[in-house]
């Protein structure tokens, strides 16, 4: 039995899923060694502080505040439709 990588197998071995993943890790390997852009990097920290802030924020205005939630809810639904 002949795999892929074209390596003739002995009889009694089988290839699994194991074996396909060390294949492309050795594959890309270069690939996982390069570092990062700072940049890049940088911009999406702050995107997650950015996110972060915003999941605080809305998580302590809608549990503390849930009539207010409602009602602002409603109205931005009823403002969506009157203006389609």
């Amino acid at each position: 039995m002949v795999f892929t990588g074209g390596d003739p197998l002995p009889e009694d071995e089988t290839l699994g899923a194991v074996d396909f993943t060390e294949i492309a890790e050795a594959a890309f390997a270069p690939v996982y060694a390069l570092d990062p852009d700072p940049l890049y990097l940088r911009i999406w920290r702050n995107v997650n502080d950015l996110a972060a802030s915003a999941r605080d924020f809305a998580a302590c205005v809608f549990e503390e505040h849930p009539v207010a939630t409602a009602v602002g809810g409603a109205a931005v639904l009823c403002g969506g439709v009157w203006l389609l």
